[in-house]
C-alpha cells in the first residue's frame, strides 16, 4: 500500500493540472475532502489539482479560463469567438489566481471600461497569460488594476 501511495503522489506531482479530458475527480475525492484535504498543506496545490480539483475549488469548470478573488474561484469565462468581448471584474477587486485550459490565453485588460467587443483593450503588464491548465499566482498591476478578462482559445 506505500508503494502504491508513494506512486500516486508521484503522479500527482508529475500530472498535477486541471484535467480537462472530461474525467473529473478521483473517485474517493468525496471522502477526502470532508476530511480536509483541500485544505491541508502537505499537499501541494498540484497534487490536490490532480486527484479532487473541481471539488477542491482549483479547478474551473470553463472552455476557456477563471479567475480568483481572494481564494474563491469567481468568475469563469467561456471562449468569446464572435466579437472577443471582454467580460467585467467588478471594481476594487483583487485577482489572486488565474487560470487558463492549456492551447488559451487569458487577457487581463486595465481599460477604465471594459472595451467594447472587437476592440483590443489596454492589456495588464504580465498580461496575458498562456494557459497550462495549472493555477496562475497574480500580483502586483494585473491583481489590483484589471477592470476586464477576455479568455481567447485558437
Amino acid at each position: 500500500r506505500l508503494v502504491l501511495l508513494a506512486s500516486l503522489i508521484v503522479v500527482a506531482y508529475v500530472a498535477g493540472q486541471c484535467n480537462t479530458s472530461g474525467r473529473g475527480d478521483h473517485f474517493r475525492c468525496a471522502i477526502w475532502v470532508k476530511t480536509g484535504f483541500c485544505d491541508q498543506v502537505f499537499y501541494s496545490e498540484a497534487q490536490k489539482q490532480a486527484f479532487c480539483g473541481t471539488a477542491c475549488g482549483l479547478c474551473p469548470e470553463t472552455n476557456c479560463g477563471a479567475i480568483y478573488l481572494g481564494t474563491t474561484l469567481k468568475i469563469q469565462t467561456a471562449q468569446t469567438v464572435a466579437a472577443n468581448a471582454a467580460t467585467a471584474i467588478p471594481a476594487g477587486s483583487k485577482i489572486t489566481k488565474v487560470y487558463a485550459v492549456p492551447g488559451c490565453s487569458m487577457h487581463l485588460l486595465t481599460d477604465p471600461t471594459p472595451p467594447a467587443a472587437g476592440v483590443a483593450g489596454i492589456e495588464a503588464i504580465e498580461s496575458p497569460f498562456a494557459g497550462t491548465g495549472m493555477n496562475v499566482n497574480v500580483t502586483g498591476t494585473p491583481a489590483e488594476g484589471a477592470t476586464a478578462m477576455r479568455c481567447t482559445c485558437p
